[in-house]
């Protein structure tokens, strides 16, 4: 939100967090799964790509913390800025460094830019 006042950005303070981190309905990253399965034409076994590990951790990552929001609750203070040893300290680094390099591999598999 915006206060057109003074143009600053406006937060409210108890935003559920699952407004603000996205998940992938389980038929979605079922099939995000499947895409990047690779097959060995030699041997036929599955492999998984690079690809394929980023979005498993992904997928792995929210679950973890969808769990935690479930049972706890999450504050905004607890996503932005965790305490040390917190579960969350960390999380939403990590999981945007994740989701940017799997962006950066897409592009650069497609020979586009960001």
């Amino acid at each position: 939100m915006v206060n057109s006042n003074s143009r600053q950005a406006v937060y409210p303070a108890k935003l559920p967090i699952r407004d603000i981190l996205p998940t992938l309905t389980s038929g979605y990253s079922k099939q995000i799964t499947d895409a990047y399965y690779l097959k060995l034409p030699e041997s036929g076994e599955s492999v998984m790509s690079e690809k394929q590990e980023l979005i498993t951790k992904m997928l792995e990552m929210q679950k973890k913390f969808m769990d935690f929001e479930h049972e706890n609750g999450v504050e905004m203070e607890d996503y932005f800025a965790a305490e040390k040893g917190h579960l969350l300290q960390g999380f939403r680094q990590e999981y945007m460094d994740l989701a940017n390099k799997l962006v950066d591999m897409a592009h650069t598999e497609k020979g586009s830019h960001r």
